[in-house]
């Protein structure tokens, strides 16, 4: 299933991750119901769609558990129902193969009454699955209802012999808690508490129609005891707290972020509390300015140079943007330092043709001789060159395939990469992704635009269109006496233009200690170009509020204007040394 109209998404009331590669999730059918879970849908993290059985009559869940490695979801009449996940053969993602009843639920307890709600718990305790029920006893106050105190009983799932088996406790050391988004068990001599309790919270989604209303807070949020068989009657006092940072404006919060221009100060900003992380989610920020990564794991943080270390970044192989990208064995893994989020891309042995049109359009006429000269050998081992994550579930990377070169995407987690044949080069300068589309300076300095994204389908990475934008730049290459130039090509995206800047490094040859004929750089000389249409435009002023920063791995732009001490229409370049 694709969801394409946000306003008739399914609403996702509860999501359990059953294991790195299986997720479970039960929604209701669009905002209207949301907190009526009518369907269950897996999925393999990274993966662009979800799974559901779209031909089983829709039930009404109230929960569901991962036990023992199964899925299992309560029916809102107690029936309890296996989900049997498989494979699917295509595409190797999690499907839902068969949804089976394993107990069938009590009928006399799923009348439903005006004055009685019913709620039901799935979740693991000391080994077993236990079904909570829960009666929230209400009182008509006029026209609304009214909740009092609530009641509970415990039931277990005899699995062997299909069916609930009512328990009496939940053990002297144990203690539940119950909440429409997740249930656990917790063992209570731990933390000096007693135990044989259920705690119970009436959430958003536990309450989501607003079906009663509350008049004191034990009927909300309190603790049962399971040996009285009650609910402590006292009323919560109410204690006057001095005001919290997590009390400060959202807006507030978004201008403090923007006068943080190290990324660093920004994570560690968010990390205060949750209503700060959620700020800075939710405010359109400046980019920060970059970090210098070293190969030990020190990061060094602009405009301050404050150094810190991660010692689980060290050996990495390169970088992309706010990615460290670490080998293993022909396998690339990415991982953001600062989130600890990672993605792992294919084997670099892996890899075939992806779809993509016939030819390009605007492109060259390749001599025929030519043609054959620049056929793939597929049989061989690719490496990897600069990489490009495009989103989370997008990754673009140059790779070498023999003596060629050309781009390859790949979804994260999938099996192997996807490469293009059309767009294959002795040679790739550089690479970008801006407004959803890949741009690419070939071997003779053309400008190519690809489309790629997921076939709507197959639900596989393809390429829809690839374009020659721009012929050549209107520069020549450079030469001195006795000499070398090296010159360098970023492409980099500033204030809604793409930017091509040219850097010219002039050499001259010299022997190194071991004898080996090395260049010394003697200057440095940068050229700006705007794309406009079909041509490349000189710019010469980048604008006193922006500052480039360019390397071989990535380049950004960013707004200095909010920054103090930090100089607009500046080009930053680091200089990896790959050339002498």
């Amino acid at each position: 299933m694709h969801i394409v109209d946000s306003k008739k998404s399914p609403v996702i009331n509860k999501l359990i991750l059953c294991s790195p590669n299986l997720v479970a999730a039960f929604v209701g059918g669009t905002m209207v119901n949301c907190g009526h879970n009518s369907q269950i849908l897996v999925c393999q993290p990274g993966a662009s769609s979800w799974s559901v059985r779209a031909n089983d009559e829709c039930k009404l869940f109230e929960d569901m558990a991962f036990y023992q490695g199964k899925l299992y979801a309560l029916a809102d009449d107690e029936n309890l129902l296996i989900v049997n996940i498989s494979e699917d053969p295509s595409t190797g993602d999690p499907q839902i193969a068969r949804i089976g009843q394993v107990i069938r639920g009590d009928p006399l307890f799923t009348d439903v009454s005006t004055v009685v709600k019913k709620k039901r718990y799935l979740v693991e305790s000391c080994g077993a699955l236990l079904m909570v029920r829960r009666k929230v006893c209400c009182r008509m106050a006029g026209k609304k209802l009214v909740a009092e105190q609530s009641e509970f009983e415990v039931f277990e799932a005899d699995l062997e012999h299909s069916r609930w088996v009512n328990v009496t406790t939940v053990g002297h050391d144990q203690m539940l808690f119950l909440g429409r988004r997740c249930s656990r068990a917790v063992s209570a001599s731990q933390y000096g508490m007693p135990g044989d309790q259920i705690f119970f919270l009436d959430d958003v989604i536990e309450n989501a129609f607003e079906e009663y209303t509350f008049e004191e807070e034990t009927t909300s949020v309190s603790a049962y005891n399971m040996r009285t068989c009650e609910i402590p009657q006292c009323k919560m006092t109410h204690v006057e707290h001095p005001r919290s940072w997590s009390d400060l404006p959202t807006e507030l919060v978004g201008l403090v972020l923007c006068r943080l221009p190290a990324y660093p100060d920004r994570v560690r900003f968010g990390a205060v509390c949750r209503h700060w992380s959620f700020s800075s989610a939710q405010n359109l920020l400046p980019p920060p300015l970059p970090c210098l990564t070293f190969p030990d794991g020190t990061f060094v943080s602009l405009p301050h140079g404050e150094s810190f270390q991660f010692h689980d970044s060290a050996g990495y192989h390169s970088t992309c943007g706010e990615w460290l990208i670490f080998s293993n064995d022909g396998t690339y893994t990415l991982k953001n330092p600062f989130s600890k989020v990672t993605m792992t891309l294919p084997n670099m042995s892996c890899f075939c043709l992806i779809d993509e049109p016939v030819e390009i359009i605007n492109g060259r006429v390749i001599p025929e001789g030519e043609m054959t000269q620049k056929s793939m050998n597929m049989n061989v081992k690719m490496s990897l060159g600069k990489v490009i994550v495009c989103s989370m579930l997008l990754v673009a990377a140059f790779v070498d395939i023999g003596s060629l070169s050309t781009v390859a995407l790949c979804r994260p987690g999938a099996a192997s990469w996807l490469v293009s044949g059309l767009v294959c080069r002795r040679i790739l300068f550089e690479m970008m992704f801006c407004e959803g589309k890949l741009y690419v300076i070939d071997e003779i300095r053309d400008l190519l635009a690809i489309h790629a994204g997921e076939d709507n389908d197959s639900g596989k990475i393809s390429i829809s269109r690839i374009e020659r934008l721009i012929e050549n730049p209107p520069f020549s290459l450079s030469f001195i006496d006795n000499g070398v130039c090296f010159t360098d090509y970023f492409l980099v995206e500033c204030k809604g233009a793409l930017l091509l800047v040219s850097r010219t490094i002039p050499g001259i040859p010299c022997d190194d200690s071991r004898g080996r004929v090395t260049y010394k750089p003697t200057g440095v000389d940068f050229k700006v170009f705007e794309a406009n249409s079909s041509l490349w435009v000189g710019v010469t002023c980048l604008g006193d509020d922006q500052a480039l920063f360019v390397g071989k791995r990535y380049s950004w732009s960013v707004d200095v204007s909010q920054y103090n001490k930090l100089k607009g229409n500046c080009i930053f370049m680091l200089d990896d040394g790959s050339h002498y």
